[in-house]
């Protein structure tokens, strides 16, 4: 479960990343003009939008169940010093 935190941490950090196809605009001007360019843009900015949403509701998740996880060894602990 940690590994899994992890990899989100590394996933959310490199997100941004995605931003970088929206330097295919350039290009897509040149060859099929204004229009395609604004596609690509908006197309863009739905992948950085879609990507954040599910990684940060991953991570959100992830991190819950691990401090869920952690309280009940901590409880189970507990009740076996009781014992």
């Amino acid at each position: 479960m940690e590994g899994q935190c992890a990899e989100l941490e590394g996933a959310w950090s490199r997100l941004p990343r995605l931003g970088l196809a929206a330097v295919l605009a350039v290009p897509a001007a040149f060859v099929w003009g204004f229009g395609a360019a604004v596609v690509v843009v908006v197309l863009t900015g739905g992948l950085l939008a879609t990507g954040a949403y599910l990684t940060g509701v991953r991570r959100g998740w992830a991190k819950s169940e691990l401090a869920n996880t952690r309280r009940d060894l901590a409880r189970l602990e507990k009740s076996r010093r009781v014992e």
